[in-house]
């Protein structure tokens, strides 16, 4: 029997726990003079929700800002290891890695030759007292990110993610488990150094592959999302061996599909 369960109850609830649903309104993006404004640029505030909510899981936003006054660095490993955040029932951990435009690590950042960062989070633990499940909603998550073109013109994104998010559900009156497994790839997701709130990737891609399964229903998606530096997203969704092509705007629910 096929689930009626609707899969982006679940996304949603996910992204908001971590932070993707704030009211806050988002920061202007500044070139980074600091590593605070560094990691800012890592945000992509204009997409950052929409892509949770498309792939499932957080997006480069809510796992790759440590506070660098927490990070300590170590001379053997050459990166930069930062304090446990526990809060909501999980556990982040992140570390990163300073580069310079040759490729050599830094043991500090320097404005002025420190290229890209290289970060690496997990995110681990179960989410309790959410809705739909009285349960809790487990989440096993590690990504691997880099920001690259710190001292040029643009800025550049380029990485992957792997995790899983998983839950009980009451479907037609039966307990059923709900689990969800992805991998997504960005692909030189590229903004101007002087980005604004509103401001959306120039060029790149994010691709995700995303396996669900409630009872003994699995399926199986694809979505490739294609910038072009405006809020229309070119969103490819493949499953079961059919394509849809559709184009959807970051900034409201309205889409375009063929």
């Amino acid at each position: 029997m096929r689930s009626n369960f609707n899969r982006t109850s679940l996304t949603v609830i996910i992204a908001c726990a971590l932070g993707a649903c704030s009211g806050d309104s988002p920061t202007a993006v500044q070139p980074p003079s600091t590593l605070d404004d560094a990691w800012a640029q890592f945000a992509l505030p204009a997409v950052s929700g929409f892509v949770s909510s498309m792939v499932g899981v957080p997006s480069a936003a809510q796992l790759t800002g440590p506070v660098p006054a927490a990070c300590t660095y170590s001379a053997s490993s050459k990166n930069f290891t930062c304090a446990t955040v526990s809060a909501s029932g999980v556990t982040i951990t992140r570390s990163y890695t300073l580069y310079d435009a040759s490729g050599n690590t830094q043991s500090a950042f320097d404005a002025k030759s420190t290229a890209s960062i290289r970060t690496i989070s997990t995110i681990k633990g179960t989410l309790s007292g959410l809705q739909p499940s009285a349960n809790g909603i487990t989440v096993d998550q590690s990504q691997d990110m880099t920001l690259s073109g710190l001292l040029g013109s643009t800025r550049m994104i380029n990485g992957s993610s792997a995790g899983q998010i998983s839950t009980t559900v009451a479907v037609n009156g039966t307990s059923q488990t709900v689990m969800s497994n992805q991998v997504t790839t960005y692909d030189k997701v590229t903004v101007p150094a002087e980005a604004a709130a509103q401001t959306y990737p120039t060029s790149g891609s994010i691709a995700s592959d995303v396996t669900t399964t409630v009872g003994t229903d699995v399926v199986h998606t694809r979505f490739v999302m294609t910038f072009n530096g405006t809020s229309k997203v070119t969103v490819v969704f493949t499953s079961s061996g059919h394509s849809t092509t559709c184009i959807m705007d970051v900034t409201g629910p309205g889409s375009v599909c063929s």
